[in-house]
């Protein structure tokens, strides 16, 4: 796919070119300076017949923007959330967003752009009367379980004729967030055998995890959150202290937690390695078994040792993991598994960072190495809870965390559908199955149950 730029390179050598784009490419801007006349792509817009449009070219004499609507909505809810927590009827302006996106919406809507249509929902926010609020880019009606995916969000189709953006026609988007994560999970799925053989491997004699949070500071709270819960998660299964590696910054204080008000879990937790302090060939030395005087505490394993990695943090685009405030290249994180080998029977990587699913990619061939990543290759990771302005948690991660305390048996094929059906705003991967065995039948049980 061509980014922009790229596009507008070719057509300047080509006399002509058919281009389809997104609704970025709608940039009122760009009006006279394209010489190919077969453009055409969606953009966002308002509502139809609502008159918003309209009203913004009578005051400001040219077509209203793409998105512009989406962006007007965003501060009118802002206003009513505060309205609303003003009324006594939200603790928060987050409470308050719940509240006036959530249900059915009435079919005599309030029109939001008039001087009375204001009026009339403010009033209605402060009555509680949420049903008839609506806005110009179509009902503030948001999917109910995660409320981050808007429906009916108003789109117009264009084409560029003659040095202009026109307008051929509207329409809106009727299913939900979850149908549409649903339906994508549902055409993944196909991609794995349930009746794929099992690889043959020596019987489990032991299991180690090691988990890691990859960044420091307060800005990023969640990393090391998410670190601690799953240290916390695999002493409530059984482990000890002698079979986790856990390896973070610890600069977060002495109370650290994932839900508003919840479970302190620094307390009690032994940490091995402080994040900045450890090398790519520390890492190396303690998924190997090294012991060195810089890497006392190591994976103890051997051919029939299985390894539990949970790894939370930052990436980049090009196959770049980030640590601290260093790069750690792909190339180099495959090299400490490849030299890990004969140290583990089986390793699980579960991977929250941004554009996780190039890590996962780039790994494939190892054997018996699965990886549960939280994105795809060009996608980025997004935080969960908020508390005081930081977050808290990583959706994917706290998804993972709810389905494994809930059934530790689950099938890794059933880890991976719930990840990639709850994990909204990102697509949650698995990647090397191949090299690893059939995930229909195995379970995350051999990892969490020493």
């Amino acid at each position: 796919m061509l980014d922009f730029d790229e596009a507008l390179k070719l057509n300047e050598d080509s006399e002509y070119l058919s281009i389809v784009c997104t609704d970025m490419a709608y940039d009122l801007s760009l009006e006279g300076k394209l010489k190919n006349y077969d453009y055409v792509g969606t953009a966002l817009a308002s509502r139809p017949g609502e008159g918003f449009d309209v009203a913004w070219k009578s005051r400001y004499g040219t077509v209203l923007p793409g998105g512009y609507a989406q962006l007007y909505d965003c501060f009118y809810l802002l206003a009513l959330a505060a309205s609303v927590v003003e009324s006594g009827d939200a603790a928060s302006v987050r409470e308050a967003l719940v509240k006036l996106t959530s249900g059915e919406k009435a079919s005599t809507p309030i029109y939001p752009w008039t001087a009375q249509g204001m009026r009339d929902a403010f009033q209605a926010a402060r009555n509680k009367d949420y049903k008839h609020i609506t806005g110009v880019s179509g009902p503030l009606e948001f999917e109910s379980q995660t409320h981050i995916c808007q429906l009916g969000t108003t789109y117009s189709t264009w084409t560029y004729t003659d040095g202009k953006f026109v307008e051929t026609g509207r329409f809106s988007r009727d299913y939900t967030g979850s149908d549409l994560w649903n339906w994508t999970t549902s055409q993944i799925e196909d991609m794995y055998d349930e009746q794929a053989a099992d690889l043959p491997y020596p019987p489990l004699e032991d299991q180690f995890a090691v988990v890691i949070a990859t960044s420091t500071g307060r800005s990023n709270y969640r990393h090391q959150a998410d670190a601690l819960a799953q240290y916390q998660m695999l002493k409530g299964f059984g482990y000890d202290d002698d079979h986790i590696i856990l390896i973070l910054e610890d600069d977060l204080g002495s109370e650290v937690h994932v839900t508003p008000g919840g479970e302190n879990l620094r307390a009690g937790a032994v940490i091995d390695y402080k994040t900045s302090r450890v090398t790519p060939e520390d890492l190396r030395n303690i998924f190997s078994g090294t012991v060195t005087e810089r890497t006392p505490q190591v994976v103890k394993g051997g051919p029939g040792t299985n390894v539990f990695l949970f790894w939370s943090g930052h990436g980049a685009r090009d196959e770049v993991l980030m640590w601290a405030d260093n790069k750690l290249e792909a190339e180099t994180f495959r090299g400490i598994l490849e030299a890990a080998q004969g140290n583990y029977r089986k390793l699980l990587a579960v991977m929250e960072t941004c554009y996780s699913g190039s890590i996962g990619t780039y790994c494939e061939g190892l054997p018996g190495v699965l990886f549960l990543c939280a994105t795809r290759s060009g996608e980025t990771s997004h935080a969960d809870v908020m508390e005081d302005g930081i977050y808290l948690s990583n959706r994917f991660t706290r998804v993972f965390r709810s389905e494994v305390e809930a059934n530790p048996a689950i099938s890794l094929h059933e880890l991976y559908y719930q990840l990639a059906t709850h994990t909204t705003a990102s697509h949650a991967g698995l990647y090397n199955d191949s090299f690893y065995g059939n995930v229909y039948r195995n379970t995350l049980e051999e990892f969490l149950r020493p």
